[in-house]
């Protein structure tokens, strides 16, 4: 059999893809059948986005959620992610709320005077301090980075900033503003963060991702605020200053997301690249989720097919390391949201034909620091022993996912069963690369678990009777951070259910 033969062998198998799929939810697909279709074509994830919507818009995508899942007969699991709007700094309004006209090389003034509305001249901005965080000589970006401005003079006496036009350009009301490269004085969290994290604790969320992280105490700010509800923290990097902190800010965090749409305004576009192998590099590292996000398929928003540079984008995003991939705008507002998951789910499992399984062990063992936790040694060792007796399955018990997530760190070619009694952490094992959650009713009768897992394994596919099965658990049931056991057994057959 040739390579290319083993290729359309393997595309056409009936695998579960082992990255992740996160998508936005909007108008297009907020119905309960449309959330429905996305998760039948891939998503794991749904995510909200708090830049827009109000909070009875988002509660009700969530009971839309609830009610599709509700609704079949065996519910699959679907993790809630909340993503903040962050401390932004935007323009603001203009004479008549129309475009302006602006001409490279014009003068042009911020000032803080919200009052006043803006024309082709001059503009207010939400960032009372940025006549005195700018210099002469540095740069102010607006829209996304398609108008470019020269800082020629500040006024901090009235929070002026005079500026020289880089290019023509089109102003609208209220976009968005970067200072690439300029340490800001915003604060971590704004009241309506805040607000919305207190609107996600109620409404039961799984992850917030937190925009526009600078530093790890940005993180430890949040989580004061989510204390005991067991809540995620997937932290957003979008700036400069959040990668010259990047080891501390991964330290506080629960995971990362390579957040490419500001970061690619805020630092040289042609840079991006490199940082983001970094972040994914190091968070392999660490067993920590990370996410790649930003104009994945964006051409799908309004074309039935990507093109082929974005689908070569997402192939080497899983290929990096990537545990996740992320849909924002193809389905939140754009015509083909289905084809778009389906599409990045063709896309994960090509690519990850091409992984090689065999090098990442070992090029992973050498990367960590000894000692390491009880635990993490043995979903170590069940990984090189799944390797060992070419296992079929890994079947892990855990309580909290920790024990899923250190496994996942070792990134093992068999399917990994997360069996837990925790709905919240079935839904959190959902970033995790290669964890399937199994969710049952009590982690009590190890055996009786381990039984069922198998079982379910056979009817997914997964495993075949006899197969070898890597299993860890703990020896006190029903005890977190107890694993201290991992075993090889033969799996059973569906006569045995």
């Amino acid at each position: 059999m040739t390579d290319s033969d083993a290729h359309y062998i393997y595309a056409d198998r009936p695998v579960m893809i082992k990255s992740k799929i996160i998508c936005t939810i909007g108008p297009k697909t907020q119905a309960p059948e449309a959330l429905g279709k996305l998760i039948e074509n891939g998503m794991n994830v749904m995510r909200m986005n708090f830049s827009h919507g109000t909070h009875e818009y988002h509660a009700k995508t969530i009971v839309n959620l609830q009610t599709y899942l509700s609704s079949t007969k065996s519910p699959k699991t679907v993790a809630v992610l909340l993503d903040t709007k962050g401390p932004e700094i935007r323009s603001g309004k203009l004479v008549g709320g129309v475009d302006k006209k602006l001409k490279a090389g014009s003068t042009f003034t911020f000032h803080n005077d919200q009052s006043r509305l803006g024309d082709e001249t001059q503009v207010s901005t939400s960032y009372s301090s940025l006549a005195v965080s700018v210099k002469p000589g540095d740069r102010i970006l607006v829209d996304d980075g398609l108008i470019g401005m020269q800082v020629l003079e500040t006024k901090p006496e009235t929070g002026e900033v005079v500026c020289r036009v880089e290019n023509d350009a089109s102003l609208g009301e209220t976009k968005g503003v970067n200072l690439p490269g300029i340490v800001v004085d915003l604060p971590a969290i704004t009241e309506k963060d805040a607000g919305d994290i207190r609107f996600g604790i109620e409404q039961g969320v799984d992850f917030i991702a937190a925009s526009f992280i600078r530093k790890a105490a940005d993180v430890n700010e949040i989580r004061e605020l989510i204390k005991g509800t067991g809540i995620k923290i997937i932290s957003k990097i979008e700036n400069q200053e959040g990668l010259e902190n990047f080891d501390e800010i991964l330290a506080a965090s629960d995971g990362i997301m390579v957040a490419r749409g500001d970061l690619g305004v805020e630092i040289p576009v042609e840079q991006v690249a490199r940082f983001q192998k970094m972040m994914i590099r190091k968070c392999n590292a660490a067993g920590k989720p990370v996410v790649t996000a930003t104009q994945m398929l964006e051409s799908m928003i309004v074309n039935p097919r990507p093109t082929r540079a974005e689908a070569t984008d997402v192939a080497n995003a899983v290929l990096d390391g990537s545990d996740c991939v992320m849909l924002s705008g193809e389905t939140a507002k754009g015509s083909f949201p289905y084809l778009a998951v389906d599409m990045m789910s063709k896309i994960c499992r090509e690519a990850e034909i091409d992984i090689n399984y065999s090098e990442l062990y070992p090029t992973l063992r050498r990367q960590v620091t000894l000692p390491i936790g009880v635990s993490e040694a043995v979903a170590s060792s069940a990984v090189k022993t799944s390797w060992d007796v070419h296992a079929a399955l890994i079947i892990v018990l855990t309580q909290t996912g920790n024990t899923a997530r250190a496994i996942s760190k070792y990134r093992p070619i068999a399917p990994v069963l997360a069996v837990t009694s925790s709905p919240q952490a079935a839904r959190q094992c959902q970033v995790l690369r290669g964890i399937y959650p199994l969710l049952v009713d009590s982690m009590t009768g190890t055996e009786d678990i381990v039984n069922k897992a198998m079982i379910w394994g056979l009817k997914m596919g997964m495993a075949q009777k006899g197969d070898p099965v890597v299993v860890t658990s703990g020896v006190l049931e029903s005890t977190t951070g107890s694993t201290n056991i991992m075993r090889v057994l033969k799996c059973v057959g569906l006569e045995d259910a």
